[in-house]
């Protein structure tokens, strides 16, 4: 019996996609408008951009943030905001040249008025970090370290050009994962921050993760199907070893292809239930709020000391000695 090959449900057209917990076959044109519908469900669910004029969209150039630019650039007629872009230069060679090459030129292509923010204009980059790890022989990873230098770079370019919230292209995926792992280790203060939306508050801007209900294959598909360039290389300094997270999602995968729709039932059952709960009794023990001794932004650190100023001045002192 010959194979019968799968058509769109949609329109009866060849299908290339397969929206396992949907039970949808699409074809390119309608998995794009599935897609689109499913992020803008979001944003309206979740009240994204309720109230925000001016939109800073982090674009690394990776799948995630290129997708995510493409998308709030293509609703921001509709919800009346302004977009703008901002890319880090980290200094990574090769990685970070490459990275700031595609989001230029897709700021152009959108006519996105863009910042390029270079951390070596702060005395160090994260290869700088990267030799200060191994001389002091420091076990935490260096992803742990560039989120430091990225929340940081992220917020205070958002403050100066006066952005409402920023804009970044964590998954599905990522929620997952980030949910699963602070869950394990017990970090309440880290699960209350997570979620589609932070909102402003203390010196720091709001955050918006509109991408948050799909997943990174999806994400693939979508901007394979758009011909958008993104960087396919792998940052040099990820870690080579597995770690807890990357296990976690793996698990989790798995009970997805056993239970097509776990993922995103999963994250839902978080923001909708026990995330209010956890707000609720965390609001009695949150921390005060500072301004850095060193550079006057926004602390938690007691010490009146930021993170990132932490990080340089530690790095400052081994790359010069």
């Amino acid at each position: 019996m010959p194979y019968t090959y799968p058509r769109c449900k949609k329109c009866g057209r060849p299908a290339f996609y397969r929206v396992r917990y949907a039970r949808l076959w699409l074809c390119p044109k309608h998995f794009v408008e599935f897609f689109e519908r499913r992020v803008k469900r979001a944003i309206d669910n979740y009240k994204l951009v309720r109230g925000v004029k001016r939109v800073l969209v982090a674009v690394s150039g990776g799948k995630d943030s290129v997708a995510a630019l493409y998308v709030l650039n293509k609703f921001k007629e509709i919800y009346g905001y302004e977009l703008m872009g901002v890319t880090i230069d980290l200094g990574i060679p090769e990685y970070s040249e490459k990275s700031i090459r595609i989001a230029r030129s897709l700021y152009e292509r959108f006519g996105v008025d863009y910042y390029i923010v270079k951390l070596s204009d702060y005395g160090f980059t994260l290869g700088d970090v990267q030799v200060w790890r191994r001389v002091k022989r420091i076990r935490r990873p260096i992803c742990s370290f560039c989120g430091i230098v990225k929340r940081y770079l992220l917020n205070k370019t958002a403050l100066e050009v006066g952005a409402d919230v920023v804009a970044t292209g964590h998954n599905l995926d990522d929620l997952v994962k980030f949910v699963a792992t602070d869950y394990y280790n017990g970090r309440i203060e880290e699960l209350v921050k997570l979620g589609l939306k932070t909102p402003a508050s203390n010196g720091f801007a709001g955050r918006i993760r509109p991408l948050g209900l799909v997943s990174g294959k999806e994400i693939l598909y979508y901007v394979n199907t758009l011909g958008l360039p993104y960087v396919h290389m792998k940052c040099p300094y990820s870690p080579r070893q597995t770690n807890i997270q990357d296990r976690i999602l793996e698990k989790i995968n798995d009970l997805e292809l056993e239970y097509p729709g776990f993922k995103i039932g999963f994250v839902k059952s978080f923001l909708h239930h026990l995330k209010p709960i956890m707000a609720k009794s965390y609001s009695v023990e949150k921390k005060g709020i500072y301004r850095c001794s060193i550079c006057g932004m926004p602390t938690s650190n007691s010490d009146r000391v930021c993170g990132f100023c932490k990080l340089r001045m530690r790095v400052s002192e081994t790359i010069s000695a």
